[in-house]
């Protein structure tokens, strides 16, 4: 129903990735922007993996 898939939509935005501009306000404010750069790389990859395993798990649970 409609009620499920405002719960997966809440669960895939909380689950995406760490915005882009994390290494923008990094460098901004003089802070080390490549640590910055690389995190948000890494956030991405794993999310390659986490977001469907957390919306198949997500499944599980939901349909009780």
């Amino acid at each position: 129903g409609i009620g499920n898939d405002i719960r997966y939509g809440m669960l895939i935005c909380d689950a995406c990735p760490v915005g882009s501009n994390l290494a923008v306000y990094a460098q901004l404010h003089d802070k080390d922007y490549t640590y910055a750069v690389e995190a948000v790389a890494a956030s991405t990859l794993f999310c390659i993996v986490t977001i469907p395993l957390l919306v198949q798990f997500a499944g599980l649970l939901w349909q009780q």
